[in-house]
C-alpha cells in the first residue's frame, strides 16, 4: 500500500526530510501561483488593474506639470506649446493668468486622482493578502486533517501549528505582499519614466542607468544572504513554537523538576535567532533605499550641470532657464522615489520569503487534501468483526507491529486484549477502529472489507475511550456531541447517553449549570473517572457499534475503576466492546480474551480457558 507523508515539517522525525531545492525565478513564481485559488487570482488581478489606473493618473499628473511650470516661468510659452495655445483660444482676455489657473487646477485634480487611485490600489492589495492568509491557513489545516492517522504518529504537532499559524503569515507578508507591491509599483514607475523620457531622454538614460547599476550590484551581493536569513527565520520559528508548546503542555512535570529556566532558555535562544534574522533582513531591505537616495542626489546634481550653460550661470540666469525642467523633475521624483523604493524593497523581501512559500508549497503539493463524500452513510456492525490475516508495520520500523492476526469477533461481544508493553494491543485497536490501514490482510465488517473507500463510513460507527481523553474547553453537552455546533446538538440524546454512561446524576446534581457547564481546558474540572464516563457518553451519543477502551482505567484508583466498569456493564447488549487492559481486573466483564505476544496471537478464549491453557496469559497474571 502506498502512503504519503509530509516531509520537512517535523524536526527529529524518522521520515526523510525534503530540503528546498534551488530553482530559477520563473519556477519559484509558478510555485507561488499554484497556491492561489481562483478567488485569490481574481483579487490579484483587481489589484493589478488598480495599479495600472494609478500609473495612468500618475503619468498624467507629471505630464500636467510641464505646461504649468513652463507657463509659470514664461507667459509667452503659450506660443510654443500647442496644448496651451489650444486652451488659450478658448479663454477670454486676459488669458495668460486664467490659463495658469486652469492648468494649475488640472494639476491639483490629477493629484487628487492619484490619491484616490492609491487608496483603491491599497484596498485591493490588502484584500488580496488578507484573503490569501485566510485561505492558506484553512487549506493547510484541511490538508493535514485529511491525512491518514498514521501520518500524525510521526509528526510534531507544534511544527504543524507553526506552518498553519505562522509560516502562512510569513509567506504572505514576505512573498505575496512584495509581489503585489512590485506589480503595483512597476506600472507607475514605467509610466512616469516614459513621461520624463519624452521631455529629455538623455537624463533618463543617465539616471536610470545609475539606479540600475547601483541596485543591481547591491541585489546580486545580498539576495542569497536574504534567502539564507529566511531559512534561518523559519527554522528558529519552528523551534520557538515547539519549545512554547512543550513548556505549556508539560508544565506539571517541569515544575516538579524545577526546569522552568531550562525551557525559558531554549525558547529565548530560538526567539533571539528569529529576532536577529528579522533585524538583518530589514537592514538588507533598507540598504538599496539608502543607495537609491545617494544615486538620486548625484543624478540631480548631474541634471543641473547638464542643463546649465556657463553663460547662463555667469549671467545669473541659471535657475530661471532650468526652472520648468527642474519643477517637472521634482514632481516626478516625488512620485518615483517611493515607487522605486517599493520595488527595491519588494525584490529583497521576496528572497527572504521564498523559504516560507516553498515550505507551504511542498506541504500542499505533496499532501493534497483527500476529499470524502459527506453523505452520512455508515457501515453497521450487525454480525461480526473479522481480522483476516492482518499484519501491520509502522513506517521505518524494523519489525511488524502485528503479524498474521486472525480473529472473529461476534457483534455484541466484550473482548479483552492483553499482552506486555509493545505486544501490539493499541495497534490492534487502532486497526479495528479504522484509524490504521492494514499492511497486509483485511478488516471485515459483516463480510465487507474496510478499505480507503469505505473507511470513513466505518469511522462513523465506532467510538474510542483512550487513557488520555481529548476534551475541549466547552460545555459538557458540546463535549458529548463533540464537533457539532451547539444549535445542532440533540439534548435528549445527550442526556440519554450520559445516563447510560452513568454520569447524568453528576452533571445535573453537582455542576452549577448542568450540561451547559464549561469543563475547562482538557477537562481540568473533572476527575479521571468522570472524564472516562464522559468519553463513554460521547461514543453512545453517536450510536457507535464498536467501542474501543485503550487502557482507559490504568490511571484510576480501584473505586473509580469500578465506577467506570459499572458504566461498561450498563452498555446496550448490541454494542461490541474491545477492552485493551493492563489491569487484569478489568477483564471480569469480558466474554472472550485475546492474548498478544510480539505482535502475534498467543491465546484466545475465556479467562478460565486461558488460565489453564495459555502460558503467556499465566505469566501476565503472575507478573
Amino acid at each position: 500500500m502506498q502512503r504519503r507523508y509530509l516531509y520537512g515539517v517535523n524536526e527529529g522525525s524518522n521520515v526523510t526530510k525534503k530540503q528546498p531545492q534551488r530553482n530559477g525565478a520563473m519556477t519559484t513564481l509558478r510555485r507561488g501561483m499554484t497556491l492561489l485559488t481562483a478567488q485569490d487570482r481574481r483579487r490579484a488581478l483587481q489589484s493589478v488593474a488598480a495599479s495600472l489606473l494609478s500609473a495612468i493618473v500618475s503619468s498624467l499628473m507629471v505630464w500636467s506639470v510641464i505646461p504649468f511650470t513652463e507657463l509659470l516661468s514664461d507667459p509667452n510659452a503659450v506660443d510654443n506649446n500647442r496644448f496651451l495655445a489650444a486652451l488659450d483660444r478658448q479663454l477670454d482676455e486676459p488669458a495668460s493668468y486664467s490659463l495658469l489657473i486652469l492648468v494649475g487646477a488640472s494639476c491639483a485634480l490629477l493629484a487628487l486622482g492619484v490619491f484616490l487611485a492609491q487608496l483603491l490600489q491599497t484596498r485591493t492589495a490588502t484584500s488580496f493578502t488578507a484573503g490569501l492568509n485566510h485561505h492558506l491557513g484553512h487549506r493547510l489545516l484541511a490538508c493535514y486533517l485529511h491525512q491518514p492517522y498514521e501520518f500524525f504518529l510521526d509528526q510534531h504537532t507544534s511544527a504543524l501549528s507553526t506552518n498553519i499559524l505562522s509560516e502562512t503569515e510569513a509567506a504572505v507578508g514576505n512573498f505575496y505582499r512584495p509581489m503585489i507591491q512590485l506589480a503595483a509599483a512597476l506600472p507607475t514607475t514605467i509610466a512616469v519614466i516614459a513621461v520624463l523620457a519624452l521631455m529629455n531622454a538623455t537624463i533618463v538614460v543617465l539616471l536610470g542607468g545609475g539606479v540600475f547599476v547601483t541596485y543591481g550590484a547591491t541585489y546580486l551581493v545580498m539576495r542569497r544572504r536574504a534567502r539564507r536569513l529566511g531559512q534561518q527565520r523559519a527554522e528558529a520559528n519552528r523551534r520557538r513554537f515547539r519549545n512554547a508548546s512543550e513548556s505549556l503542555q508539560g508544565v506539571k512535570g517541569i515544575k516538579i523538576l524545577g526546569r522552568e529556566e531550562t525551557y525559558l532558555a531554549r525558547f529565548e535562544h530560538a526567539s533571539h535567532e528569529m529576532r536577529e534574522a528579522a533585524i538583518a533582513s530589514q537592514l538588507l531591505a533598507s540598504v538599496p533605499g539608502f543607495a537609491l537616495r545617494a544615486a538620486a542626489l548625484v543624478g540631480g546634481v548631474l541634471f543641473i550641470l547638464l542643463y546649465v550653460r556657463e553663460s547662463d550661470f555667469l549671467a545669473g540666469q541659471a535657475l530661471g532657464n532650468i526652472g520648468p525642467a527642474l519643477g517637472v523633475l521634482a514632481v516626478a521624483a516625488h512620485r518615483l522615489m517611493p515607487e522605486v523604493q517599493r520595488i527595491l524593497d519588494s525584490l529583497m523581501r521576496l528572497q527572504y520569503g521564498i523559504p516560507a512559500m516553498e515550505r507551504l508549497h511542498a506541504d500542499l503539493a505533496d499532501l493534497a487534501p483527500i476529499t470524502h463524500a459527506d453523505d452520512g452513510e455508515r457501515i453497521r456492525l450487525a454480525r461480526e468483526l473479522t481480522f483476516e490475516h492482518v499484519s501491520y508495520a509502522y513506517p521505518g520500523a524494523d519489525s511488524p507491529g502485528l503479524s498474521d492476526i486472525n480473529l472473529r469477533i461476534p457483534a455484541g461481544t466484550k473482548l479483552g486484549i492483553v499482552g506486555r508493553s509493545g505486544a501490539g494491543k493499541t495497534t490492534l485497536g487502532d486497526i479495528a477502529l479504522g484509524l490504521l490501514a492494514t499492511s497486509t490482510g483485511r478488516l471485515l465488517v459483516d463480510g465487507h472489507a474496510v478499505d480507503d473507500q469505505s473507511r470513513r463510513a466505518w469511522l462513523r460507527s465506532v467510538g474510542s475511550v483512550p487513557q488520555d481523553i481529548f476534551l475541549a474547553d466547552a460545555s459538557v453537552s458540546e463535549n458529548i456531541a463533540l464537533g457539532l455546533p451547539p444549535q445542532e446538538i440533540n439534548m435528549h440524546r445527550v442526556r440519554e447517553s450520559a445516563r447510560r454512561a452513568q454520569i447524568d446524576n453528576f452533571v445535573t446534581d453537582t455542576l452549577a449549570e448542568g450540561y451547559a457547564t464549561h469543563i475547562g481546558e482538557r477537562g481540568v474540572r473533572l476527575s479521571g473517572g468522570q472524564r472516562q464516563r464522559l468519553a463513554i457518553a460521547r461514543a453512545l451519543y453517536r450510536d457507535a457499534d464498536l467501542i474501543v477502551f485503550d487502557e482507559a482505567t490504568n490511571a484510576l484508583d480501584s473505586r473509580t475503576e469500578e465506577e467506570v466498569m459499572s458504566a461498561l456493564r450498563a452498555l446496550p447488549e448490541e454494542k461490541t466492546v474491545l477492552i485493551i487492559a493492563h489491569r487484569l481486573s478489568t477483564l471480569d466483564i469480558c466474554d472472550q480474551i485475546v492474548v498478544l505476544e510480539n505482535g502475534r496471537v498467543a491465546g484466545f478464549g475465556t479467562r478460565a480457558e486461558l488460565e489453564q491453557d495459555c502460558p503467556s496469559f499465566r505469566s501476565l497474571t503472575t507478573f
